[in-house]
């Protein structure tokens, strides 16, 4: 018996047929070509510049800096300048205080203080070529090459040490743990009872107060959130530095 509506003897043809089987690298590049269609692929963006500065390479001693220095004599502040933080050292630091600025560098904040009545700022360095310029430009201020891990002042000398982003660049030599203890026991010996370090850092308390709350130095510290100057004008991402002000513990003398 016939059948109303009988099957086209080509379709039954090629339903006898075997499918023939694709390999499974065209299976995978049909299914990728396919996604693409539905989620186009995202542009790789270029590769970035390399960077003129490294992190690593700010420990690498004073030839580095020396050489930076070179390249760049202009003024330049890290972190924050002195208008940011003159409120909060008027605060802390007398101005007839003796005062080290551990890693002056060529920044202007020692210039700024004296003009606001900071008179006794004793200016060290690692680099040669950044003193050299300092001293040309401030022949009546102190500027001397030192390191901040072999300070070479008696015991109890300084009412106060700034330090702008010194321990920030120890932090990121090879034996960064060694050289910031060295560094802070140095200005703890030479600090006078009762005296202040005041250090501006990128670093948040969670990686700076294991080595300014060391029971060895046994300093009260307090810290500061300051904003970025450039988050500040809207020209930059949002962030912000710290300020940590460290008062060494002791009895100061009279007189």
């Amino acid at each position: 018996r016939r059948l109303a509506n009988p099957i086209p003897s080509w379709i039954a043809k090629a339903e006898r047929r075997p499918r023939e089987r694709r390999p499974a690298e065209a299976k995978a590049k049909a299914r990728a070509e396919a996604r693409a269609r539905r989620w186009p692929r995202e542009r790789t963006p270029p590769p970035l510049p390399p960077l003129t500065h490294t992190m690593a390479q700010y420990g690498d001693g004073s030839s580095y800096w020396d050489e930076r220095y070179r390249k760049d004599p202009d003024s330049f502040d890290w972190y924050q300048g002195y208008a940011t933080l003159r409120n909060s050292m008027n605060e802390t630091i007398r101005k007839d205080a003796r005062i080290l600025m551990a890693g002056c560098g060529n920044s202007r904040l020692s210039e700024d203080m004296n003009e606001d009545g900071y008179t006794d700022i004793l200016n060290i360095d690692v680099s040669t070529v950044a003193i050299g310029l300092m001293r040309e430009r401030h022949p009546n201020m102190h500027f001397e090459v030192m390191d901040v891990r072999k300070l070479e002042y008696p015991d109890e000398h300084l009412d106060a040490i700034v330090d702008k982003g010194t321990l920030d660049t120890l932090l990121c030599t090879e034996a960064a743990a060694v050289d910031a203890k060295t560094a802070l026991m140095e200005a703890a010996r030479c600090l006078k009872p009762q005296g202040v370090y005041f250090m501006v850092s990128y670093g948040a308390p969670e990686t700076r107060l294991p080595y300014l709350e060391d029971e060895d130095l046994s300093w009260a510290v307090t810290v500061h959130k300051i904003e970025k100057p450039e988050a500040a004008t809207g020209k930059g991402k949002p962030g912000f530095h710290f300020l940590y002000v460290c008062h060494k513990g002791g009895t100061a003398e009279e007189g």
